[in-house]
């Protein structure tokens, strides 16, 4: 990894106490413990965050960081880069986080930055998680840190559904890919208008995957599709 190669960085102790740390038993060892400023407890209560009734918290109930949206603002150049709104420092090789509510006397939250060579030249950067050591896109805020999906462990949310919530939300997805936002499976007429460039192909494809799930949807209702009126147009307005 050409990160670990870069001056000072492969020998700065901080630098090394972050990539020992491990999930859920917290830092490996208490040297690195008591220079990350964290302790078990503290990863205890992320523990408690995890869950939310019963369930696993997802992934879009939590803020994060792209290391795209950061790249498209520049933010991994030689020089240093200060992010006052996302409480960030960047350079080319790492990223410093700094959390709030964090003690004065904690460092930020070092993330190595890592570059892979893309096909057409040029490089692409990615985040180095703490935790696993995956090289991953997105980081997401949880109790002070940031961490990959994996190790938080976090959920989309039609992992928490049914069979048919999951078919819903997926003609849901259907419509507005075709231009009906405010249609309701199942209680609406599928007919929209194929929209404007799309190839008639796609809109064919669309049109049928959309008819055969909210067929399935049907399945055992005593209601048939109506059409649209005036009033249920305003309803969906207002909302």
């Amino acid at each position: 990894m050409a990160l670990l190669t870069e001056g000072s960085l492969a020998t700065d102790p901080l630098f090394l106490a972050q990539i020992e740390v491990k999930i859920p038993g917290g830092p490996t060892t208490p040297e690195a413990s008591r220079q990350l400023g964290v302790t078990n407890e503290v990863v205890e209560t992320d523990a408690h965050l995890q869950w939310e009734g019963g369930m696993r918290i997802t992934v879009d109930s939590l803020s994060h960081i792209d290391v795209n949206h950061l790249h498209r603002l520049g933010a991994f150049k030689e020089v240093t880069m200060w992010y006052p709104f996302m409480r960030l420092r960047t350079n080319r090789w790492v990223v410093e986080y700094f959390h709030a509510r964090s003690p004065a006397d904690r460092p930020p939250q070092r993330i190595p930055i890592q570059w892979t060579h893309c096909t057409f030249g040029r490089a692409r950067p990615w985040f180095m998680c703490l935790f696993c050591g995956r090289r991953v896109g997105k980081l997401h805020y949880a109790n002070g840190f940031l961490g990959c999906r994996t190790c938080g462990p976090l959920v989309y949310e039609p992992q928490r559904a049914g069979r048919k919530r999951r078919l819903y939300m997926k003609a849901k997805r259907i419509r507005r890919r075709l231009g009906d936002y405010d249609g309701r499976p199942c209680i609406d007429v599928f007919q929209p208008p194929r929209p404007y460039r799309m190839h008639r192909k796609t809109y064919a494809r669309l049109q049928r995957e959309g008819e055969e799930i909210e067929r399935q949807l049907r399945q055992g209702r005593v209601y048939a599709p109506r059409e649209r009126t005036k009033c249920d147009a305003t309803r969906s307005v207002r909302c």
